[in-house]
């Protein structure tokens, strides 16, 4: 749900901000789904 969509924008955007640059600081959906299940 509309829950679990924000929770996974959240864990990309913290995975994004701690890399240099555009494109290659976006997360794969593996690295999204890791932090996820901590």
């Amino acid at each position: 749900g509309e829950s679990q969509a924000i929770r996974f924008g959240q864990a990309a955007a913290a995975i994004s901000v701690t890399r240099a640059g555009a494109q290659p600081s976006i997360p794969t959906f593996e690295e999204v789904q890791e932090l996820n299940s901590l």
